[in-house]
């Protein structure tokens, strides 16, 4: 099984657009897969529309961003 780590930090605007373009091409691929969202702490709607979906995500309470943060 494939496994696809999307994370999301605000990204509301696109999400169900990119939620069912994903799943349809993957769908296609004939390929056994999982979308895993990851909400990077979001301050819009993107944690109740990933809920809505019924994706599975994780939800994190604040921004983690990526990386080794620079001081």
């Amino acid at each position: 099984m494939l496994t696809v780590v999307v994370p999301v930090y605000n990204e509301e605007t696109a999400l169900r657009q990119f939620h069912r373009t994903m799943t349809g091409v993957m769908d296609a691929s004939g390929i056994a897969y999982e979308l895993l969202y990851v909400n990077d702490g979001s301050t819009d709607a993107s944690g109740a529309l990933l809920d809505e979906l019924g994706a599975p995500a994780m939800h994190l309470e604040r921004n983690r961003g990526y990386g080794p943060q620079s001081k």
